[in-house]
């Protein structure tokens, strides 16, 4: 899975929404967000670096996602983690394994089955699961594998991850998502039928360049980078009003703890059970 779009889409989330809202009470306690960050942190170093090595690739996730919440309370305070809280759901879509093998191999055949279509007469032909053009008799092919179906479903899932982060789960979050996939998926097609048509006039040395998976990656990246600025900037912002001069987070502090000791309890568990079993 190309790790730029959801970096790209992490980017323009955090520039449009780090400031904080009218509404929000005007509070500093860095020393609340230092102990939720100690928290989050100490349970990624616990389930990073003391899980036993068969087990570590399944605490992998979780140990990374427990970081990035750390390192987000550390660095911009827990109110702006809170607004950016469904953020964190953007790692999962720089891991491959998210994605099943069966709706990537669908998405590449929509697209090979629209391209054929829009590409006729004298276009691109979809044969035997590849779509073919020619240059001067020579057969130009690009198998399932060339086609940026997996980058398509990326760029789908960092559209809804920051459609849910800026409008909230609201209907008109729905509405914006669908409209902007639509978009992405218009020019994926218009991609792929760019790098054939380079091919079809400029030859096999140019098809070969324009085929590079980093540059369809980087223009769609580009097409989600747009268009969650723009919806950071129209975001509708609550009227003004009255707020309490100071937000208890003890029980943020609270739940922080309480997860990192069941963490933690989890990884000592096995120890503790063939502790018993020696004891026995």
């Amino acid at each position: 899975m190309p790790l730029l779009i959801p970096l790209v889409a992490a980017a323009a989330l955090i520039a449009g929404r780090v400031r904080p809202g009218q509404d929000e009470p005007d509070v500093h306690d860095r020393q609340v967000d230092g102990l939720l960050a100690a928290g989050c942190l100490v349970s990624a170093a616990t389930l990073l670096l003391l899980m036993p090595s068969p087990d570590r690739t399944t605490w992998l996730l979780p140990g990374a996602l427990a970081y990035l919440a750390g390192a987000a309370i550390l660095l911009v305070g827990t109110r702006t983690a809170a607004r950016m809280r469904w953020a964190l759901l953007l790692p999962l879509v720089a891991i491959t394994g998210v994605i099943p093998a069966a709706v990537v191999d669908a998405t590449n055949g929509a697209l090979r089955a629209v391209v054929a279509v829009l590409g006729r007469p004298g276009g691109p032909v979809d044969a035997g699961g590849a779509l073919t053009t020619t240059y001067r008799q020579s057969a130009l092919t690009l198998t399932s594998a060339d086609l940026p179906g997996i980058a398509f479903l990326g760029g789908t899932a960092c559209l809804l991850v920051s459609a849910l982060v800026v409008f909230g789960p609201r209907t008109v979050a729905l509405r914006r998502a669908a409209l902007a996939v639509a978009v992405l998926g218009a020019v994926t097609v218009g991609a792929v039928m760019a790098v054939l048509l380079t091919g079809r006039l400029l030859g096999p040395t140019a098809f070969r360049v324009a085929e590079y998976p980093v540059l369809t990656d980087v223009l769609l990246a580009l097409v989600v980078m747009i268009l969650v600025a723009r919806w950071s900037r129209r975001a509708p912002q609550p009227a003004p009003r009255t707020v309490r001069p100071y937000l208890p987070r003890a029980r943020f502090a609270l739940v922080t703890l309480v997860v990192a000791a069941v963490l933690m309890g989890l990884e000592s568990l096995p120890a503790a059970l063939a502790l018993t079993e020696a004891a026995r």
